[in-house]
């Protein structure tokens, strides 16, 4: 039952044209009208459906020099083709590693920046009450003069007065507003 065909194709181990056969495999037709009448009729939908998925060519084209399927790679081939799936892969691994240095060292840039504003902001504010004795201290010896030592110093014990003033009556009025809150 079984016969076979042949045509020209190239073989990827001989490198060139060749030869090629293949075994053609028709459906044996006769165990099934056999089950068919036994079972009256119920083998009927089961024959269908294997009719329609045989494939009589099952078997592959092969080269009638060296016995390779057609299409399909030799060892050397496959190893070539795995090495250079390798090396893509490796590339692609190590594009995505520079993507996410690229990344991280992006975001680490952000945080350092954003903690550099911080610090600043906490440091012009620290370096501003720091800097304002030096400040009033220059601005009142400006204002004593060169050399005027008892001006500078009534300046600044006035200075000290006053803002001691200036707390006591913070305080005095904060103690009115808490009693008259509780009263």
């Amino acid at each position: 039952m079984a016969h076979t065909e042949q045509t020209q194709l190239g073989c990827n181990r001989c490198g060139e044209p060749t030869l090629h056969t293949c075994v053609i495999r028709p459906m044996n037709h006769t165990p099934h009208l056999i089950v068919s009448l036994l079972l009256c009729g119920f083998w009927l939908p089961v024959w269908i459906l294997l009719a329609m998925v045989h494939n009589p060519r099952s078997d592959p084209w092969r080269c009638s020099r060296c016995g390779q399927a057609a299409g399909t790679h030799t060892p050397e081939q496959e190893w070539e083709l795995a090495v250079c799936r390798a090396e893509e892969n490796v590339q692609q691994s190590i594009h995505d590693a520079e993507r996410l240095a690229i990344r991280a060292e992006q975001r680490f840039t952000r945080v350092k920046r954003r903690a550099a504003r911080r610090h600043r902001r906490r440091n012009s504010l620290s370096l501003f009450v720091k800097s304002v004795p030096g400040r009033v201290d220059f601005a009142l010896r400006k204002i004593a003069g060169e050399e005027n030592d008892i001006i500078y110093h009534f300046l600044r014990v006035s200075i000290v007065v006053a803002g001691a003033a200036s707390i006591f009556g913070v305080a005095y009025l904060l103690t009115l507003v808490i009693s008259k809150a509780l009263t």
